[in-house]
């Protein structure tokens, strides 16, 4: 073995050995003091979510201005309304729902406008609250 791979076998145990360390240090004193422990989030189930974020994104042409999130409205080209004129259709995957485990989650959607064909997008979607609210949305076509 030459003497910069034994070094660098040296510095590797010294890390190794310091983040061993560090970690039972941790395990046995907890957080440091001063640190609180955030509130956990309530669970709710995988169907629960996906059963309103549905029914959320199925209401959204007959209201858009009150499922779309401050940033999601300023993004408009154009006034929610003509985004979603009257006869606009929304169909959702259920099937396609991804949580993320902090309060959101992706899911597919297919949005039929009058006279127009269908357009796929998937909806980045976030609970404010207790209202579902989609923050963006991408052309998945």
């Amino acid at each position: 073995m030459t003497a910069g791979r034994v070094r660098l076998a040296g510095v590797c145990g010294v890390l190794a050995t310091a983040g061993i360390g560090a970690a039972a240090w941790w395990m046995l004193h907890g957080q440091p003091e001063g640190t609180e422990t955030p509130e956990p989030v309530p669970v709710t189930s995988p169907a629960t979510e996906v059963a309103e974020v549905t029914a959320a994104l199925e209401s959204l042409p007959s209201n858009p201005e009150a499922l779309l999130s401050a940033g999601t409205r300023s993004d408009l080209q154009s006034t929610p309304d003509s985004a979603f004129p009257e006869g606009t259709t929304i169909e959702v995957d259920e099937a396609s729902w991804r949580p993320d485990q902090i309060g959101g989650g992706l899911i597919e959607v297919s949005v039929t406008r009058p006279g127009l064909g269908a357009v796929n997008y998937l909806a980045v979607m976030a609970k404010e609250g207790e209202q579902w609210r989609v923050l963006t949305t991408f052309s998945t076509e």
